[in-house]
């Protein structure tokens, strides 16, 4: 998520819990009745598909702000963006060993290659999970196929002529 998005969203956020930030301390009461009434209002959150929220997540931007400031309203970004969770790097590494030694090799293809060769436990890599990583890699045949030499397969002279070589 790039810093204008957290901006906005922390902006949300710390519109949410204003009022519970005014200098003066509100009457016995009066806090929790606006909390309740906070979380039965329909709210139209940045980047989100939720409408409501929770009485413990205002609470939570509440703490994260009296620490933190208004970065503590901030969402976080992830530490593994780019990286696959569950493919160990050696079992990846190897993968895109094979792409490279034959671009045309389909992700499906190289699962199964893997397989079969005790690389990988049968059904622990899909093939959607191996072709996103191929193209953050630039390991798509379109890719590698405009970064080295043609791809193409044997061309006789003639056709049905037997290759002499």
């Amino acid at each position: 998520m790039d810093e204008k998005k957290r901006e906005e969203i922390a902006l949300f956020r710390y519109g949410l819990i204003v009022p519970f930030l005014a200098p003066e301390e509100l009457e016995w009461g009066v806090k929790g009745e606006l909390l309740k009434r906070m979380v039965r209002q329909t709210l139209s959150m940045p980047f989100s598909k939720k409408n409501s929220l929770a009485e413990s997540t205002i609470r939570r931007y509440l703490k994260a702000y009296r620490e933190k400031g208004f970065d503590g309203l901030k969402p976080k970004s992830r530490s593994d963006i780019g990286k696959s969770q569950k493919i160990p790097s050696d079992v990846l590494e190897k993968a895109f060993l094979l792409k490279r030694e034959e671009p045309r090799r389909s992700a499906k293809k190289i699962i199964q290659i893997m397989e079969a060769h005790q690389m990988v436990e049968p059904g622990t890599i899909k093939p959607s999970t191996l072709y996103r990583l191929f193209k953050q890699h630039d390991l798509t045949y379109k890719q590698l196929r405009k970064s080295q030499k043609s791809f193409r397969s044997f061309q006789a002279e003639h056709p049905n002529h037997p290759d002499t070589s």
